[in-house]
């Protein structure tokens, strides 16, 4: 399986996931309801390689379907609509250059998160963080 076979399967689980349950399955519990669990035979490297791909969705959208649900995902994506219309604004104003340079980190960030996981405390950190700034 490629990366990007492996990718949309896990986007589908995700959805399925989450359209069976509302809120989803709480933040955090994506790799409790895996059907598939790690195998004992695996060597203790290549367990932690499973566990690192499988056990978090690599896309923000499809995780917050799964551990928030549709109510979770259509606030999310109400947020950044509300983000990228108030970001639009801003940008057209052209007054600011260090806010436009935040800007354009916190959509950097944003992008990273469309094929990565984004569950670390520290990438969460830093995407509030920078829409904190302004």
């Amino acid at each position: 399986m490629n990366s990007v076979e492996f990718r949309l399967n896990q986007i589908k689980t995700a959805y399925y996931i989450g359209t069976n349950k509302i809120f989803g399955v709480g933040l955090g519990n994506y790799y409790d309801f895996l059907t598939k669990k790690i195998d004992p035979s695996l060597s203790t490297s290549e367990k932690l390689i499973k566990i690192g791909s499988e056990e978090y969705v690599h896309n923000i959208f499809g995780s917050t379907m799964a551990e928030t649900g549709i109510i979770g995902l259509s606030i999310f994506i109400i947020l950044l609509a509300y983000f990228i219309r108030r970001d639009i604004q801003f940008i057209k104003k052209r007054d600011n250059i260090y806010k436009i340079a935040i800007i354009i980190s916190f959509w950097s960030l944003f992008s990273y998160s469309l094929f990565n996981p984004a569950v670390s405390i520290n990438y969460q950190i830093i995407f509030f963080g920078l829409r904190g700034l302004f």
